[in-house]
């Protein structure tokens, strides 16, 4: 399932790719570590604390993930302060 994907209000694309009692992640073309050589980079991340870490990273160059913020709340009841 995805938590965020590229458009207009997002400038990420993050999927779900654990189970449910071991939630992992994927931020899919990650922006932070793609580079000219390889533009479709995706990013591995095993923990909920460690996507909410990485997507503050986005947040902090600017990139828009207000959209993954709210399916988080949604999804797993996390709040992101900002």
């Amino acid at each position: 399932m995805s938590l965020a994907r590229f458009g207009p209000e997002s400038d990420v694309y993050v999927i779900e790719t654990g189970l449910d009692d071991c939630p992992e992640f994927r931020c899919c073309a990650c922006a932070l570590i793609c580079t000219d050589e390889e533009p479709w980079q995706s990013l591995d991340i095993f923990s909920l604390d460690s996507l909410i870490d990485h997507l503050q990273k986005h947040k902090k160059r600017g990139h828009k993930v207000d959209e993954a913020f709210s399916s988080l709340a949604e999804d797993y009841d996390v709040v992101v302060s900002n």
